[in-house]
């Protein structure tokens, strides 16, 4: 039976929290829906569409560096496990974390919920 350090714990947890996260794990940031109060229906239509179309794009993006991620965490972890604890070195050349495109993933959902709440208050059909 494998017994693990201290160390060894503390590096899988850093590992799995240093990771990119896929886009269904990125929250929306508030976006005041008045910021398209004098939009007109056509316009919050194409606001939606234009937001859709950067939201599935950026989705993409997040979801394949969280997968690079993973699959590099996961093959430093057993290099790890195997080589008593020199495959460790690697989980310090993930770059982990999520960066500017999870920023943008973030406001974009937030620009979209805005967008359809003020379709909402207006009885637009988006």
């Amino acid at each position: 039976m494998m017994k693990f350090s201290a160390v060894s714990v503390f590096l899988i947890l850093l590992m799995v929290g240093g990771c990119a996260s896929p886009a269904k794990d990125v929250g929306k940031a508030y976006v005041s829906s008045k910021k398209y109060k004098n939009y007109t229906c056509e316009e919050l239509h194409a606001e939606a569409d234009h937001i859709s179309y950067e939201v599935t794009k950026l989705a993409q993006s997040l979801d394949k560096e969280a997968a690079k991620d993973n699959a590099q965490a996961a093959g430093f972890t057993v290099l790890g496990f195997f080589t008593l604890g020199l495959g460790w070195a690697g989980l310090a050349t993930l770059e982990g974390g999520d960066g500017p495109e999870a920023v943008e993933y973030s406001r974009l959902k937030g620009e979209f919920e805005a967008v359809r709440q003020m379709a909402t208050e207006k009885k637009c059909r988006l």
